[in-house]
C-alpha cells in the first residue's frame, strides 16, 4: 500500500498546514501584544483587541471574493511570491513597531 497517493497534493497540504499554524501564532501574538503591552491597564484595551480581530475578519470578508476573481486569472506562482513579500514587509513593520516604547505610540497605532 502506498502511503502517499499524490505527492504534489501532499506537499501543498503540508504547506497550507504550516501556513495556517503560522497565521494562528501571528494572530495570537498580535492580540496578546496589544492587550499586554500597548493597552496594559487602559480602558480601551478590550476595544482595541476586538477592533483588530474584526478588522481582519472584515477585510477578508470584503476583499476575498473580488481578489479570488483576479487571482484565478493571474500567474499563481508570481501572485503567491508577491503577496508573501508584501506580507513579510507588513509583519516586519509590526516587528519594528514592537521595539518602540508603548507609551510614546499614538492610540491609533
Amino acid at each position: 500500500m502506498r502511503a502517499v497517493i499524490n505527492r504534489d497534493f501532499t506537499r501543498l497540504w503540508y504547506g497550507q498546514a504550516v501556513s495556517r499554524v503560522g497565521d494562528y501564532v501571528f494572530n495570537t501574538t498580535l492580540v496578546l501584544w496589544i492587550a499586554t503591552k500597548l493597552g496594559n491597564g487602559k480602558s480601551w484595551a478590550p476595544i482595541a483587541v476586538s477592533g483588530v480581530l474584526l478588522a481582519g475578519l472584515a477585510a477578508a470578508t470584503a476583499i476575498a471574493p473580488a481578489a479570488g476573481v483576479y487571482a484565478d486569472r493571474w500567474n499563481r506562482k508570481r501572485t503567491m511570491l508577491r503577496m508573501d513579500a508584501i506580507r513579510g514587509v507588513l509583519v516586519g513593520a509590526l516587528a519594528l513597531a514592537a521595539f518602540l516604547p508603548a507609551d510614546r505610540l499614538p492610540v491609533g497605532v
